[in-house]
């Protein structure tokens, strides 16, 4: 029985490997064209963001990672920040 590994930032492409989330001690499986988008899974982004206490803490990449992961998601930065606003406030 063959096992494929599936990208864990679009759920739907076969992965062509695992590697760490940039700056965060994670690694996740991507396919090829979430590694050539720059597109990490959310609730990864999410999760680290509210460490950092909000995108506006954020260095430049980390900001640009969040911003070419949602486009190549097709979600919104006011989406993202009602994740990081609702995980927040989550007990």
């Amino acid at each position: 029985m063959e096992f494929k590994l599936i990208c864990e930032c679009c759920n739907k492409n076969e992965a062509i490997g695992v590697a760490c989330v940039p700056m965060v001690p994670c690694s996740v499986a991507y396919c090829r064209e979430c590694l050539k988008a720059n597109s990490h899974p959310m609730n990864i982004l999410v999760a680290n963001t509210i460490c950092i206490d909000g995108l506006e803490n954020a260095n430049e990449e980390w900001k640009q990672m969040v911003l070419d992961s949602l486009k190549y998601q097709s979600k919104t930065l006011e989406w993202f920040n009602e994740q990081v606003e609702e995980e927040t406030r989550s007990p």
